[in-house]
């Protein structure tokens, strides 16, 4: 067989290569990406030092987790969580081919001379986002339990929204980061690449292209994941026998006021925020079967809108 046919020998390769083979640097930049992600997730990161110093580890780690990251928001932007699961709930089918999911997702299908979306998601496989089985060709690759509960648009928990910010507005302003040190300012042209944040709330925005990261509505609902833990934890702990009304000052998709709905029959509650946000926290509401305790409201702030 060769390196890549057997997947199995590619996840195991950190603790074969620990023992003496310094030349391990070398290895192909995807496959080292993915003996990256594996040792990092099991805490272990010898393969990748040649001296015994817990320093070393670390700045090689950090030094190469950026392709790591970038190859994980990019498959939560692109939906491939949501269409693994999408085709598992219709076909009754567990995983997809690589042909089939560079088809769904518009990339290059799998050829003698391509296997770039093979080696990517063999990459995920190694972070434990997808599973994959079978060999040879053509195997399947499916959503570990986690990725369908926390990054497949259907689960009432997901959560992929924030990579998909990640991946739309922080990784293209990082590209200017020198530029923004040097001069305290991001250049000019970084608004070609990323709409500014004022610009999206003010709802300024030109939403025609999703990849500036300029939509309010899905700039509101991507962080819906991330804060979700925290209100749930402040409904749950905090004393609201004695309140009937809630008001989030900047609620955003309101989620905080879903939260606390949810948790206390008896409460009303009401999200307070820019218009441009409102059909996010409408969206988010409706979700949730709230719609009977929570309302949306408008707050106007003069320093974004100018009134």
């Amino acid at each position: 067989k060769t390196f890549w046919d057997d997947f199995e020998l590619a996840t195991q390769l950190p603790k074969a290569y620990s023992s003496s083979n310094s030349s391990r640097l070398l290895v192909h930049y995807p496959l080292h990406c993915m003996m990256l992600g594996r040792a990092l997730l099991r805490g272990d990161s010898d393969y990748i030092a040649t001296v015994d110093s817990p320093g070393f580890q670390r700045f090689q780690e950090l030094a190469r987790v950026a392709g790591l990251s970038r190859a994980f928001t990019l498959s939560v932007q692109l939906g491939l969580y949501t269409i693994l699961r999408d085709h598992e709930q219709k076909e009754g089918q567990n995983g997809l081919t690589t042909a089939d999911i560079s088809e769904q997702l518009g990339l290059k299908a799998p050829d003698s001379q391509f296997r770039g979306v093979t080696d990517w998601l063999d990459l995920l496989v190694s972070i434990d986002t997808l599973q994959r089985t079978g060999e040879g060709q053509e195997p399947l690759y499916s959503n570990t339990p986690d990725a369908d509960q926390y990054l497949a648009k259907q689960s009432s928990q997901y959560m992929g929204g924030h990579a998909v910010l990640y991946h739309d507005r922080t990784f293209p302003q990082l590209l200017w980061l020198e530029d923004s040190l040097k001069t305290g300012a991001q250049p000019d042209r970084v608004s070609h690449l990323v709409t500014p944040v004022r610009d999206t709330f003010a709802g300024k925005a030109d939403t025609s292209e999703s990849s500036l990261g300029g939509d309010p509505v899905a700039f509101a609902l991507g962080m819906t994941g991330c804060n979700r833990p925290a209100f749930q934890q402040l409904a749950a702990q905090f004393d609201f026998s004695s309140y009937n009304t809630l008001g989030d000052i900047g609620g955003s998709a309101g989620v905080l006021s879903c939260c606390v709905a949810a948790a206390h029959s008896h409460m009303t509650c009401t999200t307070y925020d820019l218009p441009a946000v409102h059909e996010a926290a409408a969206q988010y509401i409706q979700q949730q079967g709230l719609t009977d305790q929570v309302n949306v409201r408008q707050a106007i702030c003069s320093e974004l809108t100018g009134h």
